[in-house]
């Protein structure tokens, strides 16, 4: 991310964090149609992103776009998004998605669901990580929304909340079936950093009890320097242990890669 974008993104999420009327689905929703409708075209976000033309120039065209198809509210503040400098109109485009993501968080945040939409997200992507049939039938980013929708409501509609349904459809309509998974991974971290906390990914042997969950939770809280969102899923094949990622660094030890480096070790 280029050091305009940075900035500009900083001044956007605490815009989006301070608005009384972000907080929404619906909020939420609208910026996603506003980052697809760049997307879309190179011309639009080019123009929109070009520090060139004058701020009010570039709010203009966000309005002659959007005006009648996005919330007045969302409107104001895509115009505000459009003044500011970004580094390329990817990364504009990028920024945008991202504050919807946001927007879904401080949602979850606001009904005090949070934590729990961290958990479904993360037991969502399992699911898609473990089925290779759900994988094949998500072949197509965004070109059937109707028929890929109605098939996350059919999967996960009775058993996680709207916010989690939200973000998985935004995942399923961005990548391919076989990456939905690692795209809801990257969500999930947006949607941790809203209330300050990081995401460790752990694979454990078997399963965790409460008080080794606590404890693991507790240790990486201190590595981390800071709050820490734990997911765990069981992977026997590491035949004991666990392997950690957490952000860049990785933990590793498990009984299969010790075993692994002892044979080369004696090889």
């Amino acid at each position: 991310m280029g050091n305009a974008t940075t900035q500009s993104f900083k001044e956007a999420r605490a815009t989006l964090t301070r608005s009384t009327v972000s907080g929404t689905l619906d909020y939420a929703s609208a910026l996603f149609t506003v980052a697809d409708t760049l997307g879309e075209s190179a011309q639009l976000r080019g123009v929109v992103a070009d520090p060139s033309t004058e701020p009010a120039e570039r709010s203009a065209v966000i309005t002659k776009i959007f005006s009648g198809h996005v919330p007045a509210a969302v409107l104001t503040f895509v115009e505000k998004i459009a003044a500011l400098r970004w580094s390329t109109p990817d990364e504009l485009v990028s920024s945008v998605d991202t504050l919807g993501v946001l927007s879904v968080a401080k949602t979850a945040s606001k009904n005090n669901t949070i934590e729990q939409l961290e958990r479904e997200l993360f037991e969502i992507a399992q699911v898609f990580s473990g089925s290779r049939e759900l994988q094949l039938t998500l072949t197509n980013p965004g070109e059937h929304r109707e028929a890929e929708s109605a098939l996350i409501q059919r999967l996960f509609g009775t058993q996680v909340s709207p916010e989690a349904i939200a973000l998985t459809e935004r995942a399923v309509a961005q990548v391919r079936g076989s990456k939905v998974s690692r795209r809801l991974d990257e969500i999930a971290a947006v949607v941790s950093g809203f209330v300050g906390r990081k995401v460790a990914q752990v694979r454990s042997a078997t399963a965790l009890t409460d008080q080794q969950r606590s404890a693991l939770a507790k240790a990486l809280t201190t590595e981390a320097g800071g709050p820490v969102h734990v997911n765990v899923a069981v992977d026997p094949t590491l035949i004991g242990g666990v392997v950690v990622r957490l952000g860049d660094t990785l933990i590793d030890s498990s009984a299969k890669t010790k075993l692994e480096q002892l044979r080369q070790a004696i090889a």
